[in-house]
């Protein structure tokens, strides 16, 4: 397996499988952004794109990550993921990303999603930091 950023300037070549594994995470999100917005923060350098590519070079996952800027440090959130056989990709994602945060100066990650992500994250070091509750208006 491997893990790699996707250039901006690659990013319409392969929306059209990246949107389909993204969809689903970023549908997670109603009324806040969808996958258009995603894919125009992918050209404009908001998000970094990433793919998981199998040895029968099938992209087989694709995350989503961006670096968040607070006052006193940032944060490397990793905001959108989807694809399969995360079992076999999953310490590889965690590995590389850990690498390009701290290069970009990140002393933080951040990631977000379902509660069944504890279980996975947990075996892994993070620790929930907070619950966000949500109240459309």
């Amino acid at each position: 397996m491997k893990i790699i950023p996707v250039s901006p300037d690659l990013i319409p070549s392969v929306w059209e499988h990246v949107a389909k594994m993204l969809d689903k995470a970023v549908s997670q999100s109603p009324n806040l952004l969808d996958i258009g917005d995603v894919y125009m923060g992918a050209l404009n350098k908001a998000y970094v794109v990433w793919v998981v590519i199998d040895d029968n070079k099938e992209m087989v996952a694709a995350i989503a990550t961006r670096k968040i800027d607070y006052p006193k440090s940032c944060a490397l959130a990793i905001e959108f993921v989807g694809g399969n056989r995360m079992s076999e990709w999953i310490d590889l994602a965690l590995d590389t990303f850990e690498k390009h945060a701290k290069v970009n100066g990140c002393t933080t990650f951040e990631g977000y999603g379902r509660k069944a992500w504890g279980r996975v994250l947990e075996k892994r070091g993070w620790k929930p930091a907070y619950v966000t509750y949500k109240k459309e208006l």
